[in-house]
């Protein structure tokens, strides 16, 4: 009847698209140990399910608000994701969504786990889910730092691509939320920053500075015109003086579109 199904509220059609995720999952225990193809299915679910319950999916278009966008010199991040959107921890997919079924993604240990694609799978669904809502605490959730700083290292560069697009996402956040008491805007600054910061330079390292240096470049540009804009900007213009014409030339990329997002010329 078209009329119940009306008046059916949004949330108890969520929390069954969630339950039937979770049977789902529970039927193909243990993971990673199927189908590539099912546990790619799988994870991409999960971010969907993100978009779909933080109300900024459109079913006609198919596509996100929040995630689904091409950034240009005109529409960036922080055009598009909301500062004030609700925190993970506190919404309807978290328990089952995040903590439950990604963090075993994040955890498992065996040979599909280390498949790229698999990885790619996880973190287009992280950024899914932090582009609708906001991440969860980097000091309080290791799972997530951990993996992220090994996917930073990782010998696909799509992989470490992603991360740089994750990372900015923990700023993107107001600092004078009322909800705001564990500090956690602070907490991720500094692990971020410290993960930004990890990287030493020598030739076992050099594959990741592509992706180190678009890290330092997104950050900026989620970073308001403060103190803590020029802490951003130090890194990229030393990569500007590297003897790397490669390097230099991305890092000067990577200011003119922080320049852009700030309307600076």
């Amino acid at each position: 009847n078209k009329t119940d199904n009306k008046s059916i509220p949004r949330e108890q059609i969520y929390d069954k698209l969630i339950l039937e995720l979770d049977n789902y999952y529970n039927k193909n225990l243990p993971i990673l140990q199927t189908s590539k193809l099912m546990n790619i299915y799988l994870i991409n679910n999960l971010g969907r399910l993100g978009c779909i319950t933080s109300n900024s999916f459109d079913f006609k278009l198919k596509t996100c608000y929040n995630c689904d966008y091409n950034p240009n010199e005109s529409v960036y991040l922080s055009n598009i994701i909301d500062k004030s959107r609700p925190k993970l921890i506190k919404s309807q997919i978290y328990n089952i969504v995040y903590k439950k079924i990604l963090i075993n993604y994040m955890t498992a240990k065996n040979e599909l786990s280390n498949d790229t694609l698999i990885k790619i799978s996880i973190l287009m669904a992280l950024k899914r889910l932090f582009c609708s809502y906001r991440p969860p605490c980097l000091k309080n959730d290791t799972i997530l730092y951990t993996y992220l700083s090994t996917c930073l290292k990782d010998h696909s560069r799509e992989v470490r691509l992603l991360v740089s697009k994750i990372l900015p996402l923990f700023l993107i956040s107001n600092d004078d939320d009322k909800d705001n008491s564990d500090d956690q805007l602070k907490n991720d600054f500094d692990k971020v920053l410290t993960l930004a910061d990890s990287v030493r330079l020598s030739p076992e390292t050099s594959y990741i500075f592509e992706a180190v240096i678009m890290i330092w470049g997104e950050l900026a540009s989620v970073t308001e015109l403060n103190d803590t804009l020029y802490l951003m900007l130090n890194p990229l213009v030393q990569f500007m003086g590297s003897n790397d014409e490669f390097r230099s030339n991305m890092a000067f990329h990577q200011l003119r579109l922080v320049a852009s997002t700030k309307d600076l010329t």
